[in-house]
């Protein structure tokens, strides 16, 4: 489940989305979902979603957006990535 950018923006200044974002970080938790919190941009952000028992976030504050297919090859054995094609 992704958390909207939207609520993440004004999840350590507006008491409402901190509500709606803790809420969502709960239903993610018992149902055993993994929950992302889009579009964090600033250290207050990072800290109130992890007070609201928030554990993946992704946005600039954490680096800039990478293709998957990197992402993927970067990740598996080196002999098995000298077969795989890394330009498209």
């Amino acid at each position: 489940m992704k958390i909207d950018a939207g609520l993440v923006a004004r999840v350590d200044e507006d008491p409402s989305s901190a509500e709606i974002v803790g809420a969502l970080v709960t239903i993610g938790a018992e149902l055993d979902v993994p929950v992302s919190a889009e579009g964090v941009t600033t250290e207050e952000q990072h800290r109130a979603l992890v007070l609201l028992g928030g554990t993946v976030g992704q946005g600039p504050l954490y680096g800039e957006p990478a293709l998957g297919d990197h992402l993927l090859f970067r990740h598996l054995p080196s002999s098995r990535t000298s077969k795989l094609p890394l330009d498209r």
